[in-house]
């Protein structure tokens, strides 16, 4: 998904000044972005190495949102794409363009060999084997 940020808010501590701890009691940093997307939905994260120097008007395009309800409220997650996944994506553009390149080729070797016939009327295309060469001669014009 590609999303531009237009809000960024980081903190390590609540609305009260409260510091965020984990279950076994160590700080950390919640991201929260707003996005055109979302409207005025808060998506957030934690702080880490993959979102620490995002900006507001940045565009980003490896995450997924998760949308979570819990107690009547709706929150939505950010988590980092896998890179395995990513990478297994551009792989599949690649070889989609591949395919769609082939095609096009046969596509114009196809129309090459119907202009030909059409120039050459009802004679017998001659093929070329690469093991027997043609002499000029052989070739009917």
């Amino acid at each position: 998904m590609k999303i531009q940020i237009t809000k960024l808010y980081r903190s390590f501590n609540d609305s009260n000044g409260k510091p965020f701890l984990t279950k076994d009691g160590r700080n950390y940093e919640r991201v929260a972005i707003q996005v055109k997307e979302f409207g005025s939905n808060w998506l957030t994260t934690f702080g880490a190495f993959w979102n620490k120097n995002w900006q507001e008007g940045d565009i980003i395009d490896d995450v997924e949102v998760e949308k979570v309800e819990k107690n009547g409220r709706t929150f939505y997650n950010l988590r980092r794409l896998d890179r395995l996944a990513i990478m297994a994506d551009q792989i599949e553009t690649i070889y989609n363009w591949v395919q769609f390149q082939q095609s096009v080729k046969i596509e114009r070797k196809q129309i090459e060999k119907e202009e030909i016939k059409k120039a050459i009327g009802d004679n017998e295309i001659p093929v070329i084997n690469e093991e027997e060469e043609q002499q000029l001669k052989d070739i009917p014009f």
